[in-house]
């Protein structure tokens, strides 16, 4: 063994892991080399299950999602809105209300903005048997009645504006039955 020819420069410290970044440090003393060996061959194999496996692949999806999210907020351009309906419980097509809050950068300033709305005339319609009631827990402010004929123009004029941002990120709650 000896020293190598040019200097080798040590990572910068985003390439380095701490027991702080991961989940669970679990100390295990092997016997001898043999018992090393066996155990490095069983993960290994648990790895090549994984990535072979239908969910193996989903996580590789989610990964390869979450890094390109991850990209986009670190850019800080755009919007990025979380957006909830809520429908009362016997009869989706009745919304009752509506929320959302956003970060946002104009010019390299951020911008943080939340409002919630109650269609005035669904107040009627309570959820209790299948999700809780929290219409009136609303904790950013005050809550703002509308009228069911202007929510409609209500809600697209607030996600026309959302362009203003640039590129526009929605995250919801249960997008499957909010974008409905």
């Amino acid at each position: 063994m000896q020293l190598t020819k040019e200097v080798i420069p040590l990572p910068y410290s985003d390439c380095l892991l701490t027991e702080s970044d991961l989940r669970s440090v679990i100390k295990v003393a092997y016997a001898d080399g043999g018992a090393l060996r066996g155990a490095v061959k069983q993960i290994d194999k648990n790895n090549k299950r994984l990535k072979s496996s239908a969910l193996g692949s989903a996580l590789t999806s989610r990964r390869e999602i979450f890094e390109r999210v991850r990209a986009y907020w670190a850019e800080k351009k755009g919007v990025w809105c979380a957006i909830d309906f809520e429908a009362w419980e016997y009869d989706h097509s009745v919304i009752t209300e509506f929320g959302w809050r956003l970060v946002g950068w104009k010019d390299g300033q951020e911008h943080r903005k939340a409002n919630h709305v109650i269609v005035d005339e669904h107040q009627k319609y309570r959820n209790t048997k299948y999700v809780p009631e929290h219409r009136y827990d609303y904790g950013l402010g005050e809550s703002q009645y509308v009228k069911k004929a202007a929510f409609s123009k209500m809600v697209s004029d607030f996600l026309t504006e959302l362009s203003e941002y640039g590129p526009v990120f929605l995250v919801f709650h249960d997008n499957s039955q909010d974008i409905k």
